[in-house]
């Protein structure tokens, strides 16, 4: 049997308020846990892939620049001149 979120709002709202802390400090902990596992889990995958030489050591400075300037997605890189041209445009024309 499946339920839908909004009965289980209106079955765990039945329960008495120490039961649904005690229900909320349950699932608080098993997503910091679950959290905790996918970290450890993608962390098994990078050091594989450095292992398999998928990826290259970097420097603490490399990642974190790298992380301030990310790569633009393809439709992202397209359409940021375009949309610098067109503000110009309007900029020029009194527009914006």
């Amino acid at each position: 049997m499946t339920i839908t979120l909004n009965q289980a709002l209106e079955t765990v709202q039945e329960l008495p308020q120490q039961q649904q802390d005690m229900l909320f400090e349950i699932l608080f902990h098993r997503r910091v846990q679950a959290r905790r596992e996918n970290i450890v889990q993608k962390a098994r995958q990078a050091h594989q892939n450095l292992r398999d030489g998928l990826l290259q050591p970097q420097s603490a400075k490399a990642v974190l620049r790298e992380f301030a300037n990310p790569p633009l997605p393809p439709p992202v890189r397209l359409l940021k001149p375009l949309t610098e041209e067109l503000l110009s445009h309007a900029r020029r024309e009194g527009r914006a």
